[in-house]
């Protein structure tokens, strides 16, 4: 084709994109929202005073007659307020879905779950802090206390990220009373999970690829030197001191069986963690009862008698290659959930997820891929049960 046959196709085209008019390409009107960031204290002094983002919807009056329904959205293991505002940009999210009447106006509540260790669990821990009754006692209150607000588990909700995913289902489940709906997305949900072989699929289970972490065995240099270059490891680590804390004189611990003096507390006493398994790979029985204790699946069979009546529903996703192995999770979670006759819905995402043009190969949907729909998907969910749908 000659040049000047390429410039009348341009020619034309230019002309045929001039001659539409301005509304043929203008989308909904977008109203935007605001974002607060403000300081929650905590009732335990280990916590202090923590940082939270709130999402105020666009034309948020203080004084509308009915109050606003509420998500409490939490973060993931090493996160903060600030993944969700500045990474993510949830507000994004919500701007749009409110704008378009995809779901009604409502507050969105981003509080701090991130202590020394990265990650809290949203677990009350005797030794390092009581991060549930952080959120459950503390902001919760004062959101309801500050913000127009519907002070009812009716139009309460919660949603989280992986350890927020964990941290929404299980304070649901622990308080059904509070909140009437939640959500997970690459959440943990079966701790049972983390020691099988997954699915038969010749994947190492959790224990044996955190050894492999640590060249086969723990010592007390691994656990000085954890973050992404030991990823396992550092969320074994901040589990135990959510599910699993010890505290005693130095020569308590005893690191043959895991036991790790992490934080001296005074010139006798040390707090630490105890591991749920020996460097051989075998489970402590007596140490994984206690974690089994914060098992979400577990709480919800135990509870079921306070759950069922209340009629909590949930959501989960997950990557069908999520980097954790969470995606085995889900099925046994769905059947517990359908046992007890709890509404669910549950979305599977992969790499041939629709609208995404990356082949699965090149984009495969892992522990935090397509997070803008299925926050979207999590979102309406909660508005379906917040609308009594």
């Amino acid at each position: 084709m000659r040049l000047k046959d390429y410039l009348l196709i341009f020619v034309t085209f230019g002309f045929i994109f001039l001659s539409c008019k301005r509304k043929d390409f203008e989308g909904p009107e977008i109203k935007t929202g605001t974002i607060e960031y403000i300081n929650i204290p905590a009732s335990d002094p280990s916590i202090g005073s923590q940082t939270a983002a709130v999402y105020l919807p666009p034309d948020y009056n203080p004084n509308r007659s009915t109050g606003y329904p509420v998500i409490y959205l939490l973060h993931g293991f090493g996160g903060d307020p600030l993944f969700w505002t500045e990474l993510i940009r949830i507000q994004d999210i919500a701007d749009y879905l409110i704008s378009t009447g995809v779901i009604e106006p409502c507050i969105i509540v981003m509080p701090t779950g991130k202590n020394a260790f990265g990650g809290s669990w949203y677990t009350n821990s005797p030794v390092f802090g009581a991060w549930e009754n952080y959120i459950i006692n503390d902001v919760v209150s004062y959101i309801d206390n500050n913000y127009n607000t519907v002070p009812d588990r009716s139009k309460r909700a919660l949603t989280g990220l992986s350890m927020g995913g964990y941290g929404a289902v299980k304070l649901a489940g622990l308080h059904p009373d509070m909140f009437g709906s939640a959500a997970s997305h690459s959440g943990v949900l079966v701790f049972d999970a983390f020691l099988a072989d997954q699915n038969g699929n010749g994947i190492a289970d959790m224990i044996e690829l955190v050894l492999a972490e640590n060249d086969g065995a723990i010592n007390s240099g691994d656990l000085q030197n954890l973050g992404p270059q030991r990823v396992l490891t550092t969320f074994m680590v901040a589990m135990a001191a959510a599910f699993s804390p010890k505290v005693g004189s130095i020569f308590d611990f005893d690191t043959t069986r895991n036991e790790w003096p992490l934080v001296q507390l005074d010139t006798v006493t040390w707090a630490g963690i105890r591991l749920p398994f020996l460097n051989s790979g075998d489970t402590i029985s007596s140490v994984w009862q206690l974690w089994k204790q914060h098992d979400p699946i577990q709480i919800y069979i135990d509870s079921a008698a306070n759950i069922v009546p209340q009629g909590l529903r949930v959501y989960m996703d997950c990557g069908d290659m999520d980097d954790y192995g969470l995606n085995y999770h889900i099925d046994p979670f769905e059947q517990m959930l359908q046992n007890l006759g709890l509404q669910y819905e549950t979305e599977i995402f992969s790499g041939e997820t629709e609208g995404v043009l990356f082949p699965p190969d090149k984009f495969p949907a892992g522990h935090t891929n397509y997070l803008y729909t299925r926050l979207k998907y999590s979102f309406i969910f909660h508005d379906k049960f917040f609308k009594g749908q």
